[in-house]
């Protein structure tokens, strides 16, 4: 989108919708680490860790969680990484 501020709103707004949403419950995860991949992308990347490691540990128990949990390790390693370039 090249509108990070935009696009946090639209996954904040996903999120504070969990108590609506009975079917695809895999939202929220998915929601949680998209945000964090915005954060990183602005360069913040001690946020976008935390962001995916909290929905690592947050959100359980739901479809696809296998393939989520794939994009978190990859993505993960990368940040960690470039952290570690940086210093």
């Amino acid at each position: 989108m090249k509108q990070p501020f935009l696009a946090l709103q639209d996954l904040e707004a996903c999120m504070n919708l969990q108590s609506q949403i009975k079917e695809d419950t895999y939202l929220m995860a998915y929601a949680c680490v998209e945000s964090g991949l915005v954060h990183a992308d602005e360069q913040n990347y001690e946020l976008a860790i935390t962001t995916i490691e909290e929905a690592k540990k947050k959100y359980t128990g739901f479809s696809l969680k296998s393939r989520l949990h794939f994009r978190i390790h990859g993505a993960l390693m990368e940040f960690k990484e470039k952290l570690n370039f940086k210093h």
